[in-house]
């Protein structure tokens, strides 16, 4: 099965490959990690939802993983149900990928409304986190729609003495002083 599932993978026959996988899956129900590839391939023909309830169904038997529970929660915000991801992605600090949890999890809060909350959580990354940057841009386009653009332009500021180079940063500088004038 699983070596027929590749080969239509690879050739882009992505629902055949769906139903080899199913059919796995059907005959024997402890390979639940086929679960995974299905999601995948959902997720390749942008059927969040169906991709969504896979790693969901996933995580019912296996909650440690991490790349499913990510994928989960990021599905979770693209379906417009964020503030069931905020729960979704809250792992200990200690665990692989955290940083990119920590900034999901403040971004499903922004997204589901819980805009004060987010900004904690965004100003709370940690300087090495990969994501320092993108969390302090968030923030500081938080601080922007309320109208405090010194406290944006701060923010910007702090992220740009750790990351002069990110070009992302330097994108949302400009916007912050063409927004303030």
């Amino acid at each position: 099965y699983h070596s027929l599932a590749g080969l239509l993978t690879d050739t882009n026959r992505i629902p055949e490959a769906i139903a080899v996988y199913e059919q796995m899956l059907g005959s024997t129900p402890q390979a639940y990690h086929v679960r995974l590839q299905i999601a995948q391939l959902f997720e390749k023909q942008n059927d969040s939802q169906r991709a969504l309830d896979q790693y969901l169904q996933f995580l019912r038997l296996d909650d440690t993983n991490a790349d499913a529970r990510r994928r989960a929660g990021v599905l979770l915000i693209d379906v417009g149900r964020a503030s069931e991801a905020v729960d979704l992605l809250n792992v200990s600090p200690d665990q692989d990928g955290a940083g990119h949890f920590h900034f999901l999890r403040a971004y499903a809060l922004e997204v589901s409304g819980q805009v004060d909350k987010a900004f904690v959580l965004y100003q709370e990354t940690a300087p090495e986190n990969a994501y320092y940057t993108h969390a302090h841009i968030r923030a500081a386009q938080i601080r922007g729609r309320a109208g405090a653009w010194d406290e944006a332009e701060a923010l910007l500021q702090s992220a740009r003495a750790l990351r002069p180079e990110a070009p992302e940063l330097i994108v949302a500088m400009g916007a912050t002083k063409v927004s303030a004038e």
